[in-house]
């Protein structure tokens, strides 16, 4: 998606894309059901191997024609980013010297200040999201929360997710980056200190959906502002390497957030870690400068 956008609407050709997943967050509940149906109509119950094997094969379904739709695809994505003022011949891309074949740009400092400050504050929001994400439930029960209150909460959290990354992505491009990633950032640091604290199912619901909208203001601005900086022949390349960190990150914040909870159910500590980890993303933020285009 964002090669195929010019720098001045990256952020909302990005926003579409993680709006559309909102569909497919929202068909996992039916999904699973009919999955399930399918595995009592020919005899199997969960927890049984075969019960899961054939919730897992019925992912082919799905699968199947997202592989079709993407080889279909023509030309190659990285192919229309070399040559954008063939496909915005009446449009400006925003630039004096649009990116081309023949006029690559300039090449990205992986280990610039831009480039690194941009992979930690995306590292910190994915932290915080997953964390809250997986410690949530445990919130809601302990308040007595039911499982359809507490799939509840999650669906709305993935709708903050998703749901408003197309608008974010639009003030994205008319705002700049730097401020929708000071945004997700101090949104993402709110959330995660209501929702371990709230005692109540709507305000615990509130905090892990702000966790949710920050999450998806700073992939949207970083994922764009990381585009920005590279030449589309390396841009997959960073844009893996920002995805690297979030792995990492989805990893050390949740078991982290796990010893800070720990046996004794210390929410404090838990909102408190993750409060304090949205201030590093606020700070690097802060001092980033976008290139004028």
């Amino acid at each position: 998606m964002a090669d195929m956008f010019p720098t001045y609407r990256r952020g909302e050709g990005i926003g579409y894309l993680l709006t559309a997943s909102v569909v497919g967050a929202l068909a996992a509940t039916p999904f699973v059901f009919a999955g399930t149906l399918l595995a009592a109509l020919l005899g199997y119950q969960s927890p049984t191997l075969p019960y899961a094997a054939i919730l897992w094969l019925s992912t082919i379904v799905l699968l199947a024609p997202a592989i079709i739709l993407t080889a279909l695809v023509r030309p190659d994505p990285k192919r229309i980013a070399e040559n954008l003022p063939d496909y915005y011949p009446a449009q400006s891309t925003s630039s004096n010297n649009p990116t081309t074949a023949s006029n690559p740009g300039n090449s990205i400092r992986v280990m610039s200040y831009p480039v690194l400050a941009t992979f930690a504050v995306s590292g910190l929001t994915q932290g915080n999201m997953t964390m809250n994400m997986a410690f949530v439930p445990e919130v809601l029960h302990f308040h007595g929360a039911a499982i359809i209150i507490i799939s509840t909460a999650i669906t709305l959290h993935i709708i903050g997710m998703y749901g408003l990354a197309t608008p974010l992505g639009q003030w994205a491009d008319r705002f700049g980056r730097r401020r929708i990633l000071l945004l997700g950032a101090g949104i993402s640091g709110v959330g995660a200190l209501v929702t371990p604290l709230a005692t109540d199912f709507w305000t615990i619901t509130l905090g892990i959906f702000l966790v949710g909208l920050g999450w998806s203001a700073a992939t949207v601005a970083s994922t764009a502002l990381l585009s920005d900086m590279s030449r589309p022949g390396e841009r997959g390349r960073v844009i893996g390497l920002n995805d690297f960190v979030l792995g990492a990150a989805a990893l050390i914040f949740p078991i982290s957030g796990g010893i800070f909870l720990g046996p004794s159910r210390n929410f404090l500590a838990l909102a408190t870690f993750g409060f304090l980890a949205s201030i590093p993303a606020l700070f690097l933020a802060f001092f980033l400068k976008e290139k004028k285009t």
